[in-house]
Formats: C-alpha cells, sequence, structure tokens
C-alpha cells in the first residue's frame, strides 16, 4: 500500500485532523486501495477519511464518505469481512480498529452520520439512521434523548435518558434532561439500580454511599417544579461537601435570579468567575443581571472576556446583545437572533430577543419570541415576557390565562402572583382584584419589592397619592433600594414637590450611580425646578456655530454625517474605498479617516499668483486668486480647517506623509497656526489648476449667506475619485425627547426651523451629485489604469455608521477596517454597472497592463467587536445584481 492507514490512525489519536484528512485524500485515491479488488480495504480507508472530516466539523462531507463506506461494506461477505454490528467501547477513537486484523464496526459508523446530522441541525435524518442500531452505546442512547426531546417525542426522549442512567447513573444531563421532562426524583433515581440488562438490581448504597447523588436529583427535580426554594437549600446542602463546584454555583446563580436575589446571583457568578475564568456556561445571565443593575464597566469587561475566549458561542453573542441595547437597539436585537442561530435550543437568547422587540413596540413578534423560550422550558421570565406582550396588542383574556398558568405552575411563587395582578390592574374594572393579588404577593414574600411598587402605582391610578407615598416610605425602612428611591422621586416630582424628589433621586444615585431610571428622572427635575418645561425641544443643545474658519464645538460633529454623493431616489450610488479607522483616546475628537489610493506621486508646493501679486493667504476683495499646483492623488483638501479639519489633517499626514494638505479658510486669522501644523492655507477664493481626489467640508454655516452654494464650491473641487465628506450636526433629527436615534430616523420637515432648513438643504446638495469613481471612469469611456487592481469598497452610508459606532465604542488605541468584504477588480465594478442596465453610457475599457496591483480586505473582527453590520453587503446587491 503507498499509504499506511495505520499512520493516519496514528495523526487522528494525536488529533492532527488536518494531516489525517489531507493524508485520506492519498489514502481513497491510491491505486492499490482498489474498490473492485478489495471493497473492505475500501470501506476501512473512507471511514478514517470520515473520522477525519467529522472531527474537522466538515459534516457533510463526513456524511457522504462514511455512506461511501457502508456502499462498499455490503458488498463483503459478512464471514470474512470483519465487519461487527455490535457497538465498540467507549475508548475507542475510530469506527476502523487500527489492529493488524482489521473490522469495521458499521453501528460505530451509523452513529456518527446521525451525529452529523445532528450537528447539522437535521433532526429527523438523524433518527432515522439512528433506528437500525438496535444494540446501543451509552453515547448513542444519550444522542437518541436528545433527538427525541428536539422532536417533541418526548416520551422516546425520557426512555433513552432513563436508559442512559441504567448504563451509568452519574449522566447528569440525562438528569437533567428527565426533571425538565417532568419526571419525578423517586422515577429518575430508581433507574440508577437497575442494570442495563433489566434482571437485577443494586443498592443505591453501592452506587451513592453520601447520597451526595441523589440531592443532586432532588434539587434538579425542584428547579424544574418551579419549587427554587427547596432546591436552593438542596444546593447549600451540595455546596457544603463541595465549596468550590462551579457547576453547583452556577446552577444556584441561576436559581437566585430567577426569583429575583440578583445581589446574590451577581456574587455567586463572581465567584464561579474567580474559580474558572474561562467557564462560559450561564455567562450571558450574569451579563443580564449585569444590566439589570446598570453595572456596564463590569458588562463591558464581561463581554471582552468572553470574546476572547470563544467569539462563537450563543452565550457570548447574548452577552453582546445586552451590552448593546442602550447603545444601539437594532444590533442588539441582531445579536440576539445570531445567538438562536448558533443554537436553537438557548432560552436567553429567544428572552432577551423578546425584551428587544417588546421595546420596540412589535409585541406580536415579541410573544412568538416568549413562546418559543416557553417551549423549550417554561420559566418566570418567559411567562412575564407572554403576558406583557399580550397586554401591548390588546389581548387581555390570552394574557390573563397566560398569568393564571404561571399561578398555577408556581403556586408559591409571589412574582406569578404579581403577574395576574398585572392583567387587572390593566383594566380600570379590575384594579380591586389587582390589589388583592399584590397584597397576597407581598404576604407569600414580604420582601418582594416589586409588588410594593405595583401596589404603589396602583394608588397612584385612583388618586391616592398619600397611600403611595406611604406604602414606599414603609419599605424604605426595611430595604434601602435604588428602586424604591426613584418610585418616591417620580411621585414627588409628579405632585411638584420637586425638593423632596431631589433628595430621593440623589439617593437613588449614591445606591447606584449607574441607574439610568435616577439619572434621567434628576435631569428632567433640574429643567422642572428651572422653569423649564423638561419636554420642550432644546435648540441650545445641537452643535451651535461660532468661528467662521471652522472652530466650532465639535462634540457631536461626527454624529451625524450623510451619506456623501449619494441619493435614495437615484438610480446612482457613490462608493469609495475605506482602508482604515483609528481612534485614539488623546484628542478630543478622536477621529481618523483613510481611504485607499490607486497611486501616488510626488507633489510641489503650492504657488499662488494673481495679477495684484497677492500670495495665496492675501487678497483684494473680489479677487480671484489663482493657485498653480501639482495635485497628487493622495493631496486633501479640507474647507473650514478649523479643529476638526486640523484632526483630520494630522491623521491623514500619518496614512499618507508625502501629500500635501490644503486648508481653506474665510479668514488668514489663523494661517501662521497651520503653517506650523504643516497644512498649506488658502483662501476660499482660491482657484486650482486641478482638483483634488480628497475633499472634506467641516465649516459652519454661521456668517455665511448661503451656505448650500458654499457645498457646490467645495464640491467643485472634487475630481469624482477618493472621496467627498461633509459633517453636518444632529439638529435635523426630529426627536427632542432623550431617544434614541439613528442614520435613518425621521428628520425635521424644512420649514419648520431656519437653522435645520439651513443644514437640510446643505445636505441635499451632496446627496443630489451622485458620483463616484465608477460614474467618473464611465463619463471618460477609457481610463489608463490596469482592470485587474483590486479595490476594497464601502458604501457612504455604512463608512458613516461605522464612524459613528467606533466612536461610541471609546476603544482606545485600536485599529479598524471598514469594507464591505465583497472585494472587486475594477474591471468587476463596470462589468457590475452594465449588467444592471441602469446606465445610457458604455465604458470602453482599461488601457494600461502595468502599475501596482491592489490588496483585499476583511473587517469580519471590527465587525464582531464593534457590533456593526453594512446596509449594503455589496456593490452587486446594492446594484440588484446578482453575483
Amino acid at each position: 500500500m503507498d499509504v499506511p492507514k495505520d499512520q493516519i490512525a496514528t495523526l487522528m489519536e494525536h488529533g492532527l485532523y488536518d494531516s489525517a484528512e489531507m493524508l485520506g485524500c492519498f489514502l481513497v485515491s491510491s491505486s492499490t486501495v482498489s474498490a473492485e479488488a478489495s471493497p473492505h480495504l475500501k470501506a476501512e480507508t473512507l471511514i478514517l477519511l470520515g473520522d477525519a472530516l467529522f472531527h474537522r466539523r466538515e459534516y457533510r462531507r463526513a456524511i457522504h464518505t462514511y455512506k461511501q463506506a457502508l456502499h462498499h461494506c455490503a458488498r463483503v461477505p459478512k464471514q470474512s469481512s470483519g465487519i461487527s454490528r455490535s457497538s465498540l467501547s467507549l475508548s475507542t477513537r475510530s469506527s476502523v480498529n487500527a489492529s493488524s486484523v482489521s473490522s469495521i464496526n458499521e453501528n460505530e459508523v451509523r452513529f456518527k452520520i446521525a451525529s452529523s446530522h445532528f450537528a447539522l441541525s437535521e433532526t429527523k435524518a438523524a433518527i432515522a439512521e439512528m433506528e437500525s442500531v438496535k444494540t446501543r452505546s451509552l453515547e448513542m442512547n444519550v444522542l437518541m434523548a436528545k433527538l427525541h426531546r428536539n422532536s417533541g417525542y418526548n416520551r422516546g426522549a425520557i426512555a433513552f435518558y432513563k436508559e442512559c442512567l441504567r448504563q451509568c447513573p452519574y449522566v447528569l444531563e440525562a438528569i437533567i434532561g428527565l426533571a425538565e421532562l417532568g419526571a419525578t426524583a423517586k422515577d429518575i433515581i430508581s433507574a440508577f439500580t437497575q442494570t442495563s440488562s433489566r434482571s437485577t438490581k443494586v443498592s443505591l448504597d453501592q452506587i451513592d454511599p453520601t447520597r451526595w447523588l441523589q440531592r443532586y436529583v432532588e434539587a434538579q427535580c425542584c428547579v424544574a417544579s418551579h419549587a427554587y426554594k427547596g432546591a436552593l437549600e438542596l444546593f447549600a446542602e451540595l455546596l457544603q461537601r463541595f465549596p468550590n463546584n462551579v457547576h453547583l454555583l452556577t446552577e444556584t446563580a441561576k436559581v437566585e435570579a430567577i426569583i429575583g436575589k440578583n445581589d446574590e446571583a451577581i456574587m455567586r457568578f463572581e465567584k464561579v468567575r474567580s474559580i474558572d475564568p474561562y467557564t462560559l456556561t450561564c455567562m450571558d445571565e450574569y451579563a443580564m443581571l449585569l444590566q439589570m443593575k446598570c453595572d456596564y464597566s463590569r458588562l463591558n469587561k464581561l463581554v471582552h472576556d468572553l470574546l476572547s475566549i470563544d467569539h462563537t458561542r450563543a452565550e457570548v453573542f447574548v452577552a453582546l446583545s445586552v451590552l448593546w441595547e442602550r447603545k444601539d437597539p437594532r444590533t442588539a436585537l441582531s445579536y440576539a437572533e445570531k445567538s438562536i442561530r448558533v443554537d436553537e435550543r438557548h432560552i436567553p437568547g429567544y428572552i432577551v430577543k423578546g425584551n428587544f422587540l417588546l421595546l420596540a413596540k412589535r409585541p406580536e413578534a415579541a410573544a412568538i419570541a416568549f413562546r418559543a423560550a416557553q417551549n423549550l422550558r417554561s420559566d418566570l421570565r418567559s411567562y412575564q415576557g407572554l403576558v406583557h406582550s399580550y397586554l401591548a396588542f390588546g389581548k387581555t383574556k390570552e394574557a390573563l390565562y397566560t398569568a393564571r398558568e404561571a399561578m398555577n405552575a408556581m403556586p408559591q411563587s409571589a412574582k406569578a402572583l404579581k403577574l395576574v395582578g398585572d392583567v387587572h390592574a390593566n383594566t380600570s374594572s379590575g384594579r380591586e382584584k389587582a390589589k388583592k393579588f399584590y397584597e397576597s404577593a407581598l404576604r407569600l414574600e414580604p420582601g418582594y419589592l416589586g409588588a410594593a411598587i405595583a401596589l404603589a402605582d396602583l394608588h397612584l391610578m385612583e388618586g391616592r397619592n398619600g397611600d403611595a407615598v406611604s406604602l414606599l416610605e414603609r419599605y424604605l425602612k426595611d430595604w434601602a433600594d435604588e428602586s424604591l428611591h426613584v418610585k418616591l422621586a417620580q411621585v414627588f416630582a409628579a405632585t411638584n414637590m420637586l425638593q423632596d424628589s431631589l433628595s430621593h433621586y440623589q439617593a437613588a444615585l449614591r445606591i447606584n450611580p449607574q441607574n439610568e431610571a435616577a439619572k434621567k428622572g434628576l435631569d428632567r427635575l433640574e429643567k422642572q425646578m428651572k422653569g423649564i418645561d423638561p419636554d420642550a425641544a432644546d435648540e441650545n443643545d445641537e452643535n451651535d456655530v461660532e468661528d467662521v474658519d471652522g472652530d466650532t464645538e465639535e462634540a457631536e460633529l461626527i454624529s451625524r454625517i450623510p451619506s456623501t454623493l449619494f441619493s435614495k431616489q437615484s438610480t446612482l450610488a457613490s462608493l469609495y474605498s475605506l482602508n482604515k479607522f483609528a481612534l485614539r483616546r488623546e484628542y478630543k475628537l478622536s477621529f481618523s479617516l483613510s481611504l485607499s489610493t490607486t497611486s501616488s506621486m510626488i507633489v510641489t508646493p503650492i504657488h499662488a499668483s494673481s495679477s495684484s501679486s497677492s500670495t495665496i493667504g492675501e487678497t483684494s476683495d473680489g479677487l480671484k486668486v489663482q493657485s498653480h499646483v501639482s495635485i497628487g492623488a493622495n493631496d486633501l483638501l479640507i474647507v473650514g480647517a478649523g479643529v476638526l479639519g486640523r484632526l483630520v489633517a494630522e491623521k491623514w499626514r500619518e496614512e499618507h506623509p508625502d501629500c500635501q494638505i490644503i486648508g481653506q479658510t474665510v479668514t488668514i486669522n489663523h494661517h501662521n497656526e497651520l503653517e506650523k501644523l504643516g497644512i498649506k492655507p488658502a483662501l476660499k477664493e482660491t482657484e486650482f489648476d486641478g482638483k483634488f481626489s480628497y475633499v472634506i467640508f467641516c465649516a459652519p454655516p454661521s456668517q455665511s449667506p448661503d451656505y448650500a452654494a458654499e457645498l457646490r464650491t467645495a464640491a467643485s473641487k472634487w475630481n469624482g475619485e477618493g472621496s467627498f465628506l461633509f459633517t453636518s450636526s444632529s439638529a435635523p433629527f426630529d426627536c427632542f425627547d432623550n431617544g434614541e436615534c439613528n442614520e435613518d430616523s425621521p428628520v425635521v420637515p424644512l420649514g419648520k426651523s431656519p437653522r435645520t432648513d439651513v443644514l437640510l438643504r446643505a445636505e441635499q446638495v451632496v446627496l443630489e451629485k451622485t458620483r463616484g469613481a465608477h460614474n467618473y471612469w464611465l463619463n471618460k469611456e477609457t481610463v489608463e489604469a490596469r482592470p485587474d487592481h483590486i479595490l476594497n469598497l464601502i458604501h457612504y452610508e455604512d463608512a458613516a455608521s461605522l464612524a459613528v459606532a467606533i466612536m461610541k465604542k471609546k476603544a482606545g488605541g485600536r485599529i479598524f477596517l471598514g469594507c464591505d468584504n465583497h472585494p472587486l477588480s475594477r474591471q468587476e465594478v463596470m462589468d457590475l454597472m452594465d449588467q444592471s442596465g441602469k446606465y445610457d453610457k458604455k465604458f470602453k475599457g482599461f488601457t494600461s497592463t502595468s502599475g501596482p496591483l491592489g490588496k483585499k480586505l476583511n473587517n469580519s473582527r471590527t465587525r464582531v467587536e464593534i457590533g456593526w453590520e453594512p446596509n449594503y453587503p455589496s456593490f452587486a446587491q446594492f446594484l440588484g445584481v446578482t453575483k
């Protein structure tokens, strides 16, 4: 044999699956391994290759290869083939024994095929494959239990889980599975004492002499039946015997979180991470608790740690979702959906998705998410989500039915009683019933502050403000909780007792300085105390402009960057190749933008002349200044070289050391400062012989009688390649209630405010221009450039949204990439334009065969870390061309 098959087995034993797969390709293609002459040997080699593919997670290839092996097995006479249909021992790594007398285990091969189908979420195919296996090993029974449970065949799942425990009573996942499927502790324990032969029994003392396993079974059954108090007692007993058991600590923290003991659960999760800092199990639950406590510093660190451990796990996507909820609800929702795609049985993914959909006022979709979570395993959170979803779209009967179902499932739960009260409180006729349920919840659990606050809200609805205040103050004597202070502050603010309200907001912030409700309430209260309507729009909150040369308060300047030279109504978009976004904290406006270029050239200094012998920085009124300058491919024109313009110049020169940077101003007041910074100053009247590939317009609209005309003039100095970038203010967004805004948020209508009219008309000038490199080439018809030069593209809107996302991230000292991950050659760009049918002109071609080639960028890591995805995934998709 050309390739000894035992060498593949050796590679497999050492976990070298890549080498095993490559060597397997040699083996199966060897002329000495003939399917006709030796089908048994052919089957063996295929199984070895399938094992390598299986471990490489190439499940489709593994299935195909295993089935080929079984086909060859069927051609071998059974008496001489050495084929076995019995299961292998658990220590066997491969379906082929490496002994001198080789044998093939068909059952093991079918198990691997079923396991591959399971990994691909093809449950029916996996079950069908396993049906022909009559004698099953322990791992086969575990797989069959999971397959039947995923298919909804709970009786079959129970039978297989019990068979697992007969074979080995320490299969803890079988214990948890049986408890969740409704088996009693007695039923589960009885499976321990019966051997797999079903003919003899062993004593429980032999299996579990100290009874810790029995206590574990009882604890899991308590959790599954919502008897959370009993579960905590049993877990506490087990923790005395196993004090640093990460699994027990995690299970305890989960239960504490369910019943609202959030501080205890957080401390428990912290202990878990101190013992095992690399665990991922239930860390998304920990993230959700930190979010509830508004502890964003610890939440951010947790997510960073989880990403460094394994960024592909569902728990990590849920934690990312929770982190992004405050910053960008759309991104948060997308991460929740990713967690479900990774693991369709991951309950926290459905819970956070439902919560975000509720916040987005999409209760019907939220109900679907909560119902999916409940179908997997009912708990209080899925009941609460369903009830609030039903109430949000007016299905009171369904909400009441669901709340009663929760109460019946958890008769000793104060939270379930409160849930019924919430439904009754939703109607004026049911408020008396709601009061009784809230009071019952408080009798059952006197420290349940959620019921106390709900009862106070009920008093407020019916005008009993004094009763609400008395109730909350009574609870404050025993529980110094931030939520009680916030509620009291809201009550006092509503009754114009502003000083009392202030003291309670301050008390809440002393307990938790990150409490969002307290911070927002305090902001509103301060306006009330100044006699300002807190709901009125504040015109002075936006970026007003003072300095005619561009020196303006720019804290929010990047927050609204229109998609340069692109109109949604037009048929042509403008793209530019974006290489780097760099963020450094040592600058106030730490924003850097670098654009890709195709060539560079040596440039000469600016020489200006005019009929009156004026220099470039000097002019008489009305005199146009002519500049004779060789403009290079990377030269930058900054219109409005104020604070932002100077920072852009500094970062641009880091990327392009040999470039010229021209700073255009209205006056000569700051020209000496610009020259010291290496910026060549020019007055706005200056005319250049050529045009620039890169122009940034950051001049303010103040003291300009026609701001839109200023933009047109600046745009006329751009050659259509590279980028023209216009920075604006967030003032045009039609949002004045502390609400969330994004790039698609509505803007103030024209005519409503002279201030916003100026900005909107200026933006429209840019949006209507619709030019880009591809359009520039089309107009020229032939271009002296290499057609195979690779370009890395990104849509202007996506570049703007990524810039904002990086700014919000505040990740100092980092470099990020911005691109659409679909690099194209120049020729491919023009071919796609032609295929789109949207252009009358025909491009003739690129004429050069020399010059540098480009590079292919990929920003997958940036997307995961920043939590950003482009709205336009590729140039082809934007044009509507399938590619």
